[in-house]
This record gives C-alpha cells, sequence and structure tokens, in this order.
C-alpha cells in the first residue's frame, strides 16, 4: 500500500492542542518544519555521500519527529528509509530518501493547513 505523505495522525495533534495552548503548539510546529527543512539537503548529501549509517541516523530522527508532532505520512517514508538505510540497500534507500524529499513540503503544508482550521484557544 503506496504511503500518503500527507496522512497526519490527528490524535496526536489532538492531544497537543488540548494539552498546551494553540501558540506553544504553532511554536513546536514551527521548529518542527524548520528541522525538518534543515535536514532534508543533509540527508540528501550523506546520500550522495554513500553514508548509510548517518543517514539512518537522520532517517530516525526525521521518522521521531514526524510522528511526534502529527505527520504521520512522512514519518512513515523516513521509516521506510531508516529501514533501508539498516540493511545498507542503497538502491532501496535512494528511492525512499527521493519520497521523503519530496514528500516534505506536501506533508508540511497538510501540517499547517490543519493548524490554521483549528481554533486559536484550542
Amino acid at each position: 500500500m503506496p504511503i500518503n505523505a500527507t496522512d497526519l495522525n490527528e490524535g496526536t495533534l489532538r492531544e497537543m492542542i488540548d494539552a498546551l495552548d494553540m501558540e506553544s503548539v504553532r511554536s513546536l510546529i514551527d521548529f518542527y518544519v524548520e528541522e525538518t527543512r534543515a535536514r532534508m539537503p543533509k540527508m540528501r548529501t550523506l546520500m550522495a555521500a554513500a553514508n548509510l549509517k548517518e543517514l539512518q541516523t537522520e532517517a530516525h530522527s526525521l521518522k521521531g519527529a514526524s510522528r511526534t508532532y502529527g505527520a504521520a505520512g512522512l514519518g512513515e517514508l523516513a521509516f521506510e528509509l531508516e529501514k533501508a538505510c539498516k540493511e545498507n540497500a542503497a538502491t532501496e534507500a535512494e528511492k525512499w530518501l527521493a519520497e521523503a524529499e519530496t514528500a516534505a513540503e506536501p506533508a508540511i503544508g497538510a501540517l499547517m493547513n490543519y493548524l490554521d482550521r483549528q481554533p486559536e484557544n484550542g
């Protein structure tokens, strides 16, 4: 079954919104977005250098952050990338990295759109 990068875990997002004020949630998500945007070119550089060990570490971090902040689809792509790196499968890793690169901005957009639809008081 293909992974839809824009899939969100709305339960995770709802828990964050219920536990925090919207300003705090937006601040956390903004940090996630900034980190994700910085991580993607770093991951490409690691792939180009065939450094699957470090790429696995970056994919693991992206997976965890994405899942934590409700970007479930991107988290699943990062999981597949991490798994390919762990198995030392460079061709598979390249495939999953390309998918994650293509998916990052749409996933971020879906996350931001979800937040924009929420009332400011949560």
